[in-house]
């Protein structure tokens, strides 16, 4: 046998060879050490320094050595909850342009596909929600919207929303100690009002520094172009501090003109539920307030679900929603809404304007009031900071309950992953521009701390998985040394035990390893060479460009050549691993069939003395082991331990415990009902060793053909399916045929396809039952003859049909003593079906038959 650390050494090895290819694992952690507060700043200082081009990530050097992140959202305790994506974020009316580095260039990465530099208004963020290219349709587009169903009438509406909201009042802010010889020197060039607040605010300064008190500074107000002019003024004076200048500008404190909300959602629902979904969202954040009269009333919005595109995962299917938290109406008599009317009156002499019928804001969306300044019908649950965690909470209560109604059982839990139990670092998003590099190929410093922290909790996962696995078996040990205490040879046994325990459990995480190594080392070169193929095919672009997308290309493809190389020279290895991990399993049965043996001696001994004992502990039947061995083999570098349980003498010997031919399905309803979650608490891990038969040559190449077309025959034969086992019974079919329906890499498919012959044939059997009761003797009713002849050719030596065809002509000879057609024609066929089982089904077994009552539970 292979030495225990022998094996550990040769999928190390594998590992190691993976590894070289990938970026030190210190590095993460490093990553991971800093925080996203310091991650944020970092990228902001990273995005500063790149060059500005919707293009130049390609002309950017690419390391694929970095992995993408792991896909896939972390999952609770419980196996079915996780997270799910909702921001949220608002927009102000600001009078900053993007280069002045305010509000609308920090929305503008966010708002536009492109590496464009400078977008700002509510209105393009709404041209960009509802563009058709990202739409899903469904028979129509998906735009939701409670401002019109007319687009133009939409625009209007955010066209009116960025002009009436509150203009905020930009400026230059001086810091009044660092006004220092630098003012003098350019005073010409400067305004003069500029020149007489800066020398002021450095007077103000002084007298508080004097007094040792707080120092205020007022900001110098002007127009934008103005506020350009003088920092181009003092930028070109040598030796200008550009990372800490002594003015900077600073933008006005606007009113909010868009609230714009993304959230996930499910990728396991069609269209049709995700419609649903945000139908009923959208009702809520039109309605979840009240006015001062209690009516409902809410946000206006306009809600779009956007289907993944063609550089996107095929699962990312997301909603859109812009909102304003000001109702409004379209007044036809003035043609604007209501909030645009204006008249004017006087005031203490003064022409003024006001808006007669403009709706107040709704509060709750931006904050909370005192108890004395609520209004009636306010609504301090969701006011201020609870508004969007309420939101949340709305929007996952809306998904689960759908996804309960499809009898999916994954559900979203609007709550932290720390407050869900997942130990993963939260990731932080990406943004436009950073998401254009990823797919180009060269990593950022979110994208790194995002592919840390999903490869690590990858790694902790597999950790509890292996844990969660091995328990059984570590809790056996303790009760196990106690049956043999005494015994030399029991106390050998337990140590060698627990050692091959240990050597399989470090085993089990080398492979994952190495599963994981594969999977980062491919991740972005691969990304990256889809993206390159999909970009050469769609978009024209310069000659320059195309040359670009084909020199990544290569890199992508030399950088997976490598990996390929590196596989395949562990190839050998996680081999030899693969077969001495069975030789381990073996001895593992072995050892406690040899415990066991010992435990009953002593247990007889102490019997035939009078003394106590106490019982052998009980070990699980072998067959019962043998579904656990997939279980280790689901990492796919050793998928081989999995594909050995076909050879294994274990199933041979399991033969000639099926049940004889003749027990048909008990309750074909019941049998309906066992889904593959049951199959999996069958197999689940239980205080028994996991066998590995004899290494094999594996499943052959058209396994997957040979069940299929077994199961074909299944249902064409109308072969039963018991109840007991979810499967044929022994006799109907051959110990080949046997064999392939224990074959564990497709048992999802044979239960499911299983599954579905029952649920058919109760259904073909209930209709069978129908037709006899409602019809009785007289055929003439019948419209379909040749089908229900059909199916009494194969079910007509079902004990219900037979009862069902007595009882029909006991009624019939009760009315009329001639024998009725409907029990002439099962006579008749009654010596053809048994032609039939005896032929599809095979030999007639002596054991009578289990009634079926197979029209369902309720009848």
């Amino acid at each position: 046998m292979v030495g225990e650390r022998a094996i550990s050494q040769r999928i190390e090895a594998a590992n190691g060879k993976l590894a070289a290819l990938l970026r030190a694992r210190e590095e993460d952690e490093q990553l991971l050490q800093i925080g996203r507060v310091r991650i944020k700043k970092q990228a902001k200082e990273e995005a500063a320094k790149r060059q500005v081009g919707g293009r130049s990530g390609w002309t950017m050097a690419a390391d694929f050595s970095v992995p993408l992140p792991c896909s896939g959202r972390p999952r609770a305790a419980d196996g079915r909850t996780t997270s799910f994506h909702f921001h949220a974020c608002c927009v102000t009316r600001s009078s900053v342009t993007a280069h002045t580095g305010g509000l609308a260039a920090n929305h503008a990465a966010y708002v536009e596909r492109t590496d464009a530099v400078e977008i700002g208004a509510a209105l393009d963020h709404a041209g960009y929600v509802e563009r058709g290219d990202a739409v899903e349709v469904a028979g129509r587009a998906l735009v939701f919207s409670n401002i019109s169903d007319d687009p133009d009438r939409r625009r209007s509406y955010w066209e009116a929303v960025d002009h009436f909201e509150r203009q905020g009042h930009a400026g230059l802010t001086i810091k009044a100690g660092g006004v220092g010889d630098w003012l003098e020197a350019v005073a010409s060039e400067l305004p003069p009002m500029f020149v007489a607040h800066c020398r002021s605010e450095r007077e103000r300064w002084a007298t508080s520094q004097a007094k040792g008190k707080p120092f205020k500074a007022k900001r110098y107000h002007a127009e934008q172009d103005a506020c350009d002019a003088i920092l181009s003024v003092l930028r070109r004076m040598p030796g200008w501090p550009d990372e800490e200048p002594p003015v900077f500008f600073t933008p006005g404190s606007a009113g909010r003109t868009q609230y714009r909300y993304v959230a996930e959602l499910p990728h396991e629902l069609g269209p049709n539920d995700r419609a649903a979904i945000v139908r009923d969202f959208c009702d809520h954040l039109g309605s979840f307030a009240r006015d001062a009269e209690g009516r409902a009333t809410g946000m206006m919005y306009t809600a779009v679900i956007h289907a993944p595109g063609p550089g996107n995962d095929k699962r990312n299917f997301h909603l859109h929603v812009i909102a304003h938290d000001r109702p409004a109406t379209w007044l036809a008599d003035h043609n604007k809404w209501d909030f645009e009317v204006t008249e004017e009156f006087l005031r203490k002499g003064e022409t003024r304007i006001r808006y007669p019928h403009r709706q107040e804001k709704i509060v709750e969306v931006t904050r909370n009031l005192a108890p004395e300044k609520q209004p009636a019908h306010f609504n301090a649950a969701i006011a201020g900071k609870a508004f969007v965690p309420h939101l949340r909470e709305r929007f996952a209560a809306i998904c689960n309950e759908r996804l309960a109604l499809r009898g999916i059982q994954r559900r979203i839990d609007p709550r932290s992953h720390k407050a869900l139990g997942i130990a993963k670092e939260a990731e932080i998003h990406l943004g436009t521009r950073a998401a254009a590099l990823e797919r180009a190929g060269v990593p950022t410093v979110i994208g790194r701390y995002n592919a840390a922290a999903s490869w690590q909790y990858a790694a902790l996962d597999e950790r509890r998985r292996t844990e969660s696995f091995f328990k059984p078996w570590q809790q056996q040990d303790d009760a196990l040394a106690k049956s043999v205490a005494g015994s030399p040879a029991g106390a050998d046994l337990i140590r060698e035990r627990r050692a091959v325990l240990r050597a399989l459990e470090e085993t089990r995480d080398l492979a994952w390893e190495n599963d994981r190594l594969r999977q980062q080392a491919r991740s972005r070169a691969q990304a990256t060479l889809d993206h390159c193929d999909r970009c050469l095919v769609e978009t024209g672009g310069s000659a320059s460009h195309r040359a670009a997308l084909d020199k990544r290309r290569r890199e992508a493809e030399e950088h997976l050549a490598k990996v390929e190389a590196a596989i395949a020279a562990g190839e050998a290895d996680i081999l030899e691993a693969a077969k001495a991990i069975g030789q381990l399993h073996l001895r593992q049965v072995a050892i406690d069939a040899r415990l066991a043996e010992l435990a009953r001696a002593k247990a007889r001994l102490k019997l035939v003395a009078g003394l106590d004992f106490s019982p052998p502990v009980e070990l699980a039947s072998e067959q019962q082991a043998l579904r656990t061995v997939g279980a280790l083999a689901a990492a796919p570098s050793l998928k081989l331990v999995g594909a050995w349980t076909g050879t294994s003498r274990l199933v041979k010997r399991e033969e000639a415990r099926r049940p004889p031919a003749g027990q048909m399905v008990a309750n074909a309803s019941g049998a309906a009902k066992r889904t593959v979650n049951d199959e999996d608490r069958i197999a689940a891990p239980n205080p028994s060793p996991a066998i590995a038969p004899r290494l094999g040559k594996g499943p052959p190449p058209n396994v997957r053909e040979r069940i299929d077309a077994l199961l074909d025959r299944i249902a064409r034969e109308r072969i039963p399916i018991l109840a007991a086992t979810g499967k044929p019974g022994a006799a109907a079919l051959s110990a080949d045929d046997r064999t392939l329906l224990e074959n564990i890499q497709f048992r999802y498919l044979i239960v499911k396809r299983l599954n579905a012959i029952a649920t058919l044939q109760a259904k073909e059997i209930e209709r069978l039952l129908d037709a006899i009761k409602a019809h009785g003797p007289d055929l003439e009713g019948i419209s379909d003859l040749k089908s229900i002849r059909t199916l009494l050719r194969h079910w007509g030596d079902h004990p219900d049909v037979q009862q069902a065809l007595t009882r029909a002509a006991t009624d019939a000879q009760r009315l009329n003593p001639v024998p009725s057609t409907m029990h002439r024609l099962g006579a008749a066929v009654s010596a053809e079906v048994g032609q039939v089982a005896a032929k599809s089904k095979g030999p007639a077994s002596s054991a009578s038959p289990v009634s079926l009552p197979t029209r369902g539970p309720q009848r």
